[in-house]
């Protein structure tokens, strides 16, 4: 966002967001809405967010945590692409016979209700 063109939506900067997720933005240029927009977030960030420093997160970020994230980001990285390898549902369908429909045809008419009858 600046003075003359600001982008509003929900994509992070991230791999995961630009190349995998449905995400949508819209890029302003106008002046006017990029005052209005600068005005907000910045009253946003000044009476809302709390400032954190690097010493808050040095109890977050232990070495078990750094592992897990870099696997857990990697996973859904390339989840999609193992679709591909994973076995697939085959349908288990059993065609017809003609019999079949001969004695359902003769059931009707010796008087037996099917559903078609009562319809």
């Amino acid at each position: 966002m600046d003075d003359r063109w600001s982008t509003v939506g929900s994509s992070n900067l991230d791999p995961l967001s630009l190349s995998l997720n449905l995400e949508a933005n819209v890029v302003v240029r106008d002046k006017a809405f990029n005052e209005v927009l600068w005005e907000r977030m910045d009253q946003l960030m000044q009476h809302s967010c709390k400032q954190i420093a690097t010493t808050d997160l040095a109890s977050e970020w232990s070495g078990w945590r750094l592992v897990r994230s870099f696997f857990i980001f990697h996973f859904l990285r390339w989840y999609p692409s193992w679709l591909d390898r994973l076995p697939r549902h085959a349908p288990r369908l059993t065609p017809a016979e003609a019999t079949d429909l001969a004695e359902k045809q003769k059931g009707s008419n010796n008087g037996g209700a099917t559903q078609t009858d009562a319809a």
